[in-house]
């Protein structure tokens, strides 16, 4: 076993955390690559890895999975951060301490410069990409503004790693050593400025406000 698989096993022994990770992912986009690392991530790890489609009773929950996990791992995909659940989770992990890792999942949309703005103004942005969202996390407790401030000083800050699906083998498994390296090595991403502070510093939002 490599040496970042052992490393890896090693603080995950120390946990006592239900979960080694949780995945977020849109389910649309990444159904299938979250199926496939939560498999390789759990063959490698000897440890339980959440994925929402096989544990989820009930969509209120997942606050909980995502503090009862060591790390949360977020499949970037082109609409990932338009799903109100994914930033639900995400806002839960930073608020709970829990590090992020970012999968870059290869031809699936993700566009660094798009997504930071759209977390910079997630307030006027998640709305306009998805009608409905802004109420879903309503209802969850989250104000966007606030979740605006939250995800934009993270993450764009954590570790990604890429992934390719349709690689070779060789490829997967580098990739799948990368991921587990990342897991291990994550630490929590501090928030540098204050509410007030970020407000002041991050400008207008965009006139036009919509994601494709």
């Amino acid at each position: 076993q490599s040496t970042a698989v052992l490393a890896a096993k090693e603080k995950r022994r120390a946990s006592s955390k239900p979960f080694a990770a949780f995945l977020s992912h849109h389910k649309l986009a990444c159904a299938m690559e979250a199926r496939y690392l939560k498999s390789e991530l759990e063959r490698a790890l000897g440890a339980e890895i959440f994925l929402d489609s096989d544990d989820l009773k009930n969509l209120r929950e997942l606050g909980q999975h995502v503090v009862d996990s060591d790390v949360l791992v977020l499949l970037q995909s082109s609409e990932v951060l338009l799903r109100p659940w994914c930033v639900y989770e995400l806002h839960t992990a930073i608020d709970a301490g829990i590090p992020i890792v970012a999968v870059t999942v290869a031809s699936k949309g993700y566009d660094c410069a798009q997504a930071g703005q759209l977390m910079l103004h997630l307030d006027t942005m998640l709305e306009a990409g998805n009608p409905g969202a802004s109420k879903v996390l309503d209802e969850v407790g989250v104000d966007l503004k606030v979740a605006a401030w939250k995800l934009s000083s993270t993450v764009p800050n954590v570790i990604a790693v890429p992934f390719n699906p349709s690689a070779s083998q060789n490829a997967s498994a580098a990739a799948g050593l990368d991921l587990i390296e990342g897991i291990r090595s994550a630490r929590p991403v501090p928030l540098e400025k204050t509410l007030d502070e970020w407000l002041a510093a991050r400008g207008a939002s965009p006139v036009s406000a919509k994601q494709h």
